[in-house]
């Protein structure tokens, strides 16, 4: 308990920094990065969890890169990377194909599908993928749930790490009317309005997707020893998130909308029940027969 209490310590002081710092460094930045204020904060907040969470390995004298997730024979990246891209990238795939035969999705009528938008659009996709699965991986399924297999259950473990997973990403800071004037504190007034989106009900179906992939993520990580594959995954999903959403959209008619959540309508409870699917199958393949690893 002592160990969890602290990790939420480390994520509210990561976030009271990221508000606190986010000011100067706008200041000192804006004339190089016109980068928007709210998204500063985020950076910044984002940056600051890495450092709190390595900084926290280090003192307890856990710090390796085995916790970390590294711990791999470099013969072996390439494989790993370009597995876990395939499978994340089937998975999407086929929660496509049902939102699309059941009619929650359609293909987008106006398309832009000459030679060079698309290419521009493929290498997008997965230039941002990679960067977001190294980011989020190296700090959830590295840092986070490495330490934290380290002083808890394996168990108590992965479901904190995707329960943290998944809360990050409905932090939402609001952007800034234009002309605002940033103060010191501008940041922190924006904080409690960042949490604005656990109040809304409609948040439920994505936030239970979200920690589904996040518990997928970490029985990979379990099964590796390492993050490379649980970054190949997540680099693939996202990439084919991004393609999803340049080559269909929502198809406001349909009477199976409730299968969608309402921020992104792709993932919610279809993309919830598919990825229970997947662990449970994913579970009883690598972990069933020895109880232990998990």
């Amino acid at each position: 308990m002592r160990t969890v209490a602290t990790i939420l310590c480390l994520i509210i002081l990561a976030l009271l920094s990221g508000a606190l710092l986010a000011v100067p460094l706008h200041n000192l930045l804006y004339p190089v990065i016109d980068l928007p204020f709210h998204k500063m904060i985020s950076h910044i907040s984002t940056l600051c969890g890495f450092l709190f969470i390595f900084l926290y390995l280090q003192i307890n004298k856990i710090l390796n890169r085995e916790v970390a997730g590294f711990a791999i024979d470099p013969s072996f990246i390439k494989r790993d990377l370009t597995t876990g891209i395939g499978a994340g990238i089937g998975i999407m795939i086929m929660l496509e194909a049902l939102l699309l035969i059941m009619g929650v999705h359609q293909f987008e009528v106006y398309i832009d599908f000459s030679l060079q938008t698309f290419i521009f659009v493929l290498l997008k996709a997965m230039l941002t993928g990679l960067l977001v699965g190294l980011i989020e991986e190296t700090l959830f399924r590295g840092a986070l749930l490495g330490g934290l297999c380290a002083k808890i259950g394996t168990m108590s473990a992965v479901i904190i790490s995707s329960l943290v997973y998944s809360a990050a990403h409905f932090i939402k800071y609001r952007a800034l009317p234009v002309d605002t004037e940033i103060n010191w504190h501008t940041g922190l007034e924006m904080l409690p309005g960042a949490f604005s989106r656990f109040g809304d009900p409609a948040i439920i179906d994505t936030f239970l997707s979200m920690f589904a992939f996040g518990v997928l993520l970490s029985l990979v990580r379990l099964k590796n020893g390492n993050i490379i594959q649980c970054i190949g995954l997540h680099a693939g999903v996202v990439f084919a998130i991004k393609l999803i959403n340049y080559i269909t959209d929502f198809s406001p008619g349909s009477r199976l909308y409730f299968l969608v959540g309402e921020y992104n309508h792709l993932l919610g409870y279809l993309a919830f029940a598919w990825l229970a699917i997947i662990i449970s199958t994913y579970y009883s393949r690598y972990f069933k027969r020895d109880m232990g690893n998990i």
